[in-house]
């Protein structure tokens, strides 16, 4: 399932009827471009689905990438045997992997799991849908001005409206808005996610630190 769940409320976002196909493709491809954003950004996956890793064992712990990790999907081998790995060496909120002590060092493994969200939780979702609607706006050929560029500024500011953000004065043609301060809806240096959604996405960003969070 995709973090929107259902195309039809990326439909309405854009100021089309639920049930109007007509730029599904572009509206996919926004989507992808937002969760590519967002993942960037946090440096892990999001979305449900079965993946690998490869570790070398028996370092203290091992982050997967995507999280949180389905409880009892793990699975370690080495050369083909199976790693047993106790249930409490795992924390699967966070996505950590701790070693089993009586792992020969230098043991490289093979760590295969199930992780991610399904659904999203609400906090996230409007942070990346605060997201989509961005870049939405800000990118031409989509909801941005055809024939202007992203990257060169043009001096002419415009302010638009943003479902989720509120209102954002943007210098036509630049990625880079006219202000930049926490809690003002606007850009900020990093990119064009606001700055409300990076004080959300920043709380799930520190469960990529062992210890934080």
């Amino acid at each position: 399932m995709p973090w929107y769940d259902d195309i039809a409320n990326l439909r309405i976002r854009i100021g089309l009827a639920g049930d109007d196909a007509s730029k599904d493709a572009l509206i996919e491809s926004a989507a992808d471009t937002t969760l590519d954003l967002i993942e960037t950004y946090l440096d892990r996956k999001l979305e449900l689905m079965a993946d690998f890793e490869y570790a070398y064992l028996p370092n203290k712990y091992f982050l997967v990438r995507r999280w949180p990790i389905t409880r009892d999907s793990v699975v370690i081998t080495s050369d083909g045997n199976i790693v047993t790995t106790p249930p409490s060496l795992i924390d699967y909120e966070r996505g950590i992997i701790y070693s089993p002590r009586y792992v020969s060092t230098g043991l490289e493994a093979k760590v295969e799991y199930i992780g991610g969200f399904d659904p999203l939780p609400p906090s996230l979702l409007w942070a990346m849908l605060a997201a989509f609607d961005a870049v939405w706006a800000n990118t031409p050929g989509w909801g941005g001005t055809p024939g202007q560029s992203p990257t060169t500024g043009s001096g002419e500011v415009k302010k638009v409206s943003l479902v989720g953000i509120g209102s954002v004065e943007l210098d036509v043609g630049s990625s880079t808005s006219s202000s930049a301060k926490p809690g003002s809806n606007t850009s900020t240096a990093w990119g064009i996610i606001s700055e409300d959604a990076l004080t959300i996405l920043d709380r799930y960003r520190r469960e990529s630190v062992i210890g934080a969070g």
